[in-house]
């Protein structure tokens, strides 16, 4: 899926980034040192929030009734935690995407996040900056739910191109009744 432009949002100022960790349940020590706690879009806008080890990622419990509460007041709906690691040379990182001000207590995996994050990884300095890269985000393990996008960024053109792609399985179906109403 190719996604929309890349925008660069505000970073979070010290009071909403001290909200928001509060509401996280993690400490500014948990942060990754040297960056920003930022909004970024590539068609639908993510807080990116990168934290360090990478356990905190996995042992993240936040309180969805605030996170929603200051989605509102940010103007940003989700929030995208990851742990920017090397394996092999490469880099991965481990994710978790929380929006509940939209009903999503948590995505499993998400390309609507992962796409965001490989450009805030670009502009932050963690990827090199050459023509074509991909990079592998894994998320859903927290819950039990595994899955890995691949983030492809494209520099070849004359701007930046964000793709993300992965194989999917078939959960189930859902089945909306005739008479359905119409606010579904």
């Amino acid at each position: 899926m190719t996604q929309g432009a890349v925008v660069d949002e505000p970073v979070l100022d010290a009071a909403d980034r001290g909200e928001l960790l509060a509401a996280l349940g993690i400490s500014e020590a948990e942060l990754a040192q040297g960056l920003p706690v930022q909004v970024v879009s590539t068609g639908h806008s993510k807080v990116m929030v990168p934290l360090q080890p990478r356990e905190s990622v996995d042992r993240l419990e936040p309180d969805l009734p605030w996170l929603a509460a200051l989605s509102t007041r940010i103007g940003c709906n989700g929030y995208f935690l990851f742990a920017a690691v090397q394996m092999e040379g490469r880099l991965e990182t481990h994710d978790r995407m929380f929006a509940p001000a939209i009903g999503i207590a948590e995505d499993p995996v998400t390309g609507n996040a992962n796409g965001p994050a490989d450009a805030y990884l670009l502009a932050q300095g963690l990827l090199p900056d050459v023509p074509l890269q991909t990079y592998a985000g894994h998320q859903g393990r927290a819950i039990g739910r595994p899955g890995t996008v691949f983030v492809t960024l494209d520099q070849t053109g004359s701007s930046l191109v964000v793709r993300v792609s992965g194989h999917a399985a078939e959960a189930g179906t859902l089945t909306y009744p005739a008479d359905r109403p119409d606010s579904l």
